[in-house]
């Protein structure tokens, strides 16, 4: 019982997600409709927005070893990394980007 009860729960999560996504998606084509110019940052500029943030530092660093953005699937590589004795290795971003 309590079982189903969790299953509705993270269906309703995810259509709420896939809502907010759907709103981000359509306020990003409104701006570009009317002609804002919208800058992706790329780890770098995040971390130095937020030098307290131990996550965007990782990100950051993960992002600098694999080319800093060089090869257009840094993110994929980051994912796929293979230097397991890196202590950052275990908490590497976008592993779920491998695939």
């Amino acid at each position: 019982m309590f079982r189903h009860d969790d299953d509705a729960m993270s269906e309703q999560a995810t259509e709420s997600r896939m809502t907010a996504l759907e709103a981000a998606r359509n306020k990003m084509a409104e701006m570009r409709d009317q002609g804002i110019v919208i800058k992706k940052r790329d780890p770098y500029q995040i971390a130095a927005a937020d030098p307290k943030s131990l996550r965007k530092a990782v990100n950051a660093k993960c992002w600098d070893c694999q080319g800093g953005g060089a090869d257009p699937n840094t993110r994929q590589a980051v994912g796929q990394c293979g230097i397991t004795d890196c202590s950052l290795w275990p908490v590497r971003p976008w592993q779920e980007a491998v695939g």
